[in-house]
């Protein structure tokens, strides 16, 4: 994979930059970039010298270095990994390999998969955390912190990343799973860091936990209401056993009970907050793949019509042969034109196209017919505004005949119907009118191919 970006996000990483950069320049990638946090070592100095391109970030904080890195970063891969020499540069095509099958858009690096050279209380933590993380968004990661990571443009193109900090990892996991960007863990080592950390286990480890809760809000709603709904019962019910034992007892606390009776109905409360969001995060999610589908189709079909202009830069014997690079019937250099709505599969109208309608239709993406009855060539729709955009056009097995699927604008027919047939060989009308013809076109005015 040629277009693959390095990030090392720095800070007084002297001791060991070079060495990391090295080892990415021996596998043969040069485009390295270093995001430097201010240091006050020689950390830029010895990044530039060994070939990597180095910026000095805005503000404070591993997460504004990366947010701003994505931003200068145009690679169609970027490889994320820290400068402390904890991780190996050459495991990347570890990372690098789910991406180029197409597995996944975001590889993160477990580092638990041998072991790694953990601090008991790191280890802890980042268990919890792990364990946090798989309760509240439903997917089973084994590191969700690991700063050895591989996206795609497009993933890192669909986060949306506000944290400043050490939980810009987190941020990055939760985003990953309600944006849908594919995630695949892949083993790697994990080594001693080499000079002093600037982790704080409980400061950095409070504010991770925070951004799990808070994200979940939006993704998990049980869980975000829940507990709060739950720490309300839970002094509730303990307040409550105090109450009822003094009572037992002969002494009344009517404040008290006021009080637990707040604390368990204001928790029940946050529950059924908890259940109400789950139903809207459920339909919005629902209606997001509805969006997602419908636009898939509309992209599909609009390629059609790409491959039928694209096909028309050739010169056969007719503009026909030209676009849909098979041979046509005609007779009297026309062929039966179909228009069907996309949607619904409605037949709309028959008509008749010569070479230069099929040709107007194609480049502007707009049904043009050829009226027999005058002699002239028209644009559906320009009179009465009931324009036939088209979607995909399909050709017959014989040749003199091809099917328009098209979004149709107002009614198809001259009459004021949506449909030409719209009534029964009997004369019983079936279609539904959706204009007023006279309204529409005058009551002299010939309206035949409007």
């Amino acid at each position: 994979m040629s277009d693959v970006c390095i990030l090392i996000p720095t800070l007084n990483e002297e001791e060991t930059i070079g060495e990391v950069i090295e080892a990415f320049k021996q596998q043969g990638f040069d485009n390295i970039f270093v995001i430097d946090g201010g240091s006050t070592d020689s950390t830029r100095e010895i990044a530039k010298q060994a070939g990597a391109r180095v910026e000095i970030q805005r503000g404070k904080g591993k997460g504004t270095a990366i947010r701003q890195a994505f931003e200068l970063i145009d690679s169609d891969v970027i490889v994320m990994i820290d400068g402390d020499g904890t991780y190996s540069p050459e495991e990347v095509q570890r990372l690098l390999d789910p991406i180029e099958r197409g597995e996944a858009e975001q590889v993160i690096g477990n580092r638990f998969a041998y072991g790694g050279a953990f601090a008991l209380l790191h280890r802890l933590g980042n268990k919890v955390l792990n364990k946090i993380f798989s309760i509240g968004y439903g997917i089973e990661l084994q590191d969700i912190l690991s700063g050895y990571r591989a996206f795609t443009k497009e993933a890192v193109r669909k986060m949306t990343l506000r944290r400043e900090g050490f939980e810009i990892e987190a941020e990055m996991t939760v985003e990953s799973v309600k944006k849908g960007i594919r995630l695949k863990e892949v083993p790697i080592s994990y080594h001693k860091r080499r000079g002093k950390s600037k982790l704080n286990f409980l400061r950095d480890g409070t504010r991770i936990t925070y951004t799990l809760y808070v994200l979940a809000r939006t993704h998990n709603p049980v869980f975000y209401f829940g507990i709060i709904g739950s720490a309300f019962i839970s002094t509730g019910l303990i307040s409550g056993i105090y109450v009822v034992y003094e009572w037992l007892n002969g002494v009344t606390h009517v404040l008290l009970t006021v009080f637990t009776s707040l604390m368990i109905i204001s928790g029940v409360q946050f529950l059924i907050f908890g259940l109400l969001g789950d139903l809207l995060v459920t339909l919005h999610r629902e209606t997001i793949e509805a969006v997602k589908r419908e636009g898939n189709r509309d992209r599909k079909m609009n390629s059609g019509v790409n491959r039928v202009n694209k096909a028309g830069d050739d010169t056969p014997a007719t503009a026909m042969n030209m676009a849909l690079k098979v041979p046509i019937a005609t007779e009297k250099g026309l062929i039966h034109a179909v228009a069907q709505d996309h949607e619904t599969g409605e037949v709309l109208m028959l008509a008749h196209m010569n070479e230069e309608a099929l040709r107007l239709t194609l480049e502007t993406g707009k049904a043009h017919y050829w009226s027999r009855s005058r002699s002239k060539l028209w644009r559906k729709g320009e009179t009465s505004g009931n324009e036939q955009l088209v979607k995909d056009i399909l050709i017959d097995c014989d040749g003199d005949s091809v099917l328009l699927k098209v979004e149709q604008i107002g009614g198809a027919c001259h009459t004021g119907y949506r449909s030409c047939f719209y009534r029964r060989i009997n004369g019983e009308i079936v279609g539904e009118k959706v204009f007023d013809p006279e309204e529409r076109y005058g009551k002299k005015q010939d309206r035949k191919g409007v």
